[in-house]
């Protein structure tokens, strides 16, 4: 089995075109940006996005007004304009989040790319076992 120390300085983008020819790579990348963007919005569709909104809204509200105001909003209103919110959110989503995802995605992989192997393989188990 190999030990992250034998990757050397090896990095991801280093590896992977290791595998993939090169006139290809900007396909392959593609690819993995495409479906990372589909598995990342059906998961925030899946979450309870009213709930999250809901919960961590009342906490900003009420960190941030006076108290009779903050318990207002914070309570059943609310809760109203939390479930609106999550609509607009999963319905921006649906029409644009390609256009919104893909770039971050993009980002993340190019540092990605430069990451030692060893790094991240490290992460992973412990390696004075």
């Amino acid at each position: 089995m190999m030990r992250p120390e034998d990757f050397g300085d090896l990095t991801v983008g280093e590896l992977l075109a290791s595998y993939v020819p090169e006139a290809r790579a900007s396909d392959v990348k593609a690819l993995i940006e495409e479906e990372l963007c589909v598995r990342i919005v059906a998961s925030v569709l899946r979450a309870d996005l009213a709930g999250i909104i809901e919960r961590e809204g009342g906490e900003v509200l009420r960190a941030s007004l006076p108290g009779p105001v903050a318990a207002f909003l914070g309570g059943s209103a609310m809760s109203g304009i939390s479930s609106r919110m999550a609509e607009a959110i999963k319905d921006r989503l649906l029409t644009n989040g390609r256009e919104i995802i893909i770039p971050l995605i993009d980002e993340e992989l190019t540092e990605l790319e430069n990451e030692p192997v060893k790094n991240i393989l490290e992460k992973l188990w412990n390696t004075d076992a």
